[in-house]
């Protein structure tokens, strides 16, 4: 019971945390519109994780390299 009401008042919402809540990446892409279909391909990083990854500040994103993602699509843009 008092995991539960720990964890209850971690999800409560509290205005003061908005922006440390937030997951925030940015990145790249290339899309090419087929007609029927799209194809695409992106590369982005993430520049602030909302969970603990041991380090401190708003980039906190131990290795760079940790950070990135290549992502291929074929089908509608999400």
């Amino acid at each position: 019971m008092l995991e539960y009401n720990k964890m209850m008042d971690q999800s409560k919402f509290k205005a003061s945390e908005f922006f440390n809540d937030i997951a925030l990446g940015t990145g790249i892409g290339l899309r090419y519109d087929l007609g029927f279909l799209v194809v695409r391909v992106d590369w982005g990083f993430a520049l602030h994780c909302p969970y603990d990854t041991g380090t401190s500040g708003y980039f906190n994103i131990p290795r760079f390299r940790d950070a990135q993602t290549i992502n291929f699509a074929i089908g509608y843009p999400f």
